[in-house]
């Protein structure tokens, strides 16, 4: 099984937590005053709105590295692929 983080409490992120948690995983959620607290799952969904995303990866780039992190906000296709590779640059590598 897996620990899996999700970086917003809302009705998106309480839905993935309920059916992660259902599967037999270990969930944390974070919510906008959980600031301070590490990110600890291995695989991490950002469920931010799209206008927030960039500030969590401000705050959490160097938290999300090497780990699996799954971006479920809604946005155009045009803005999603450039928020993804924008995602993809903030997010410090390491492969080995």
């Amino acid at each position: 099984m897996s620990h899996v983080s999700i970086i917003d409490g809302g009705s998106v992120g309480q839905a993935i937590a309920a059916i992660v948690t259902k599967g037999g995983n270990t969930v944390e959620v974070f919510n906008n005053n959980d600031a301070d607290k590490p990110v600890t799952g291995d695989v991490v969904f950002l469920a931010v709105p799209y206008p927030a995303v960039a500030d969590v990866l401000i705050q959490r780039g160097d938290q999300l590295a090497g780990k699996v992190v799954v971006g479920i906000t809604v946005a155009t296709a045009s803005v999603g692929a450039a928020a993804a590779g924008a995602a993809a640059g903030a997010i410090p590598q390491n492969w080995s």
